[in-house]
């Protein structure tokens, strides 16, 4: 009587797969929550108030350059000023020539990025 073969076994104990082992499905994923008119809305406010915002601090920041004085209150301001230095292109090219930056740049892999822009769709339509 012959025994029955054995699965065999890798050397760190565990069994390997057998051939008729049914590959597991992949996970099933809720579908994508519809994206509401309200917060596309409210992302587009946001947006607007962020411009304002900007505008807001350069006419702030030109006003206390000029020697603005600050209305007395329980808010202070004050300018701080920082450097960095901003590696540039042609900055790169002084230096080393445009061949060089250009051949520099070709091997530097190219990055992706991402926006989202919100129309109204309404305008599209009076037309």
């Amino acid at each position: 009587m012959q025994q029955a073969r054995e699965t065999p076994v890798q050397p760190t104990g565990r069994q390997w797969p057998s051939p008729f082992t049914p590959t597991p499905a992949p996970p099933v994923l809720p579908p994508p929550q519809i994206v509401t008119q309200d917060e596309l809305q409210r992302l587009q406010v946001l947006l607007h108030q962020r411009r304002e915002a900007e505008r807001l601090r350069k006419s702030i920041l030109e006003r206390l350059s000029a020697g603005a004085a600050i209305e007395a209150g329980h808010l202070t301001a004050r300018i701080r000023q920082s450097s960095c230095r901003r590696i540039t292109r042609s900055a790169l090219e002084q230096f080393w020539g445009t061949e060089y930056v250009e051949n520099l740049r070709q091997q530097i892999p190219e990055s992706s990025q991402v926006h989202l822009e919100i129309e109204n769709q309404s305008c599209i339509a009076d037309l």
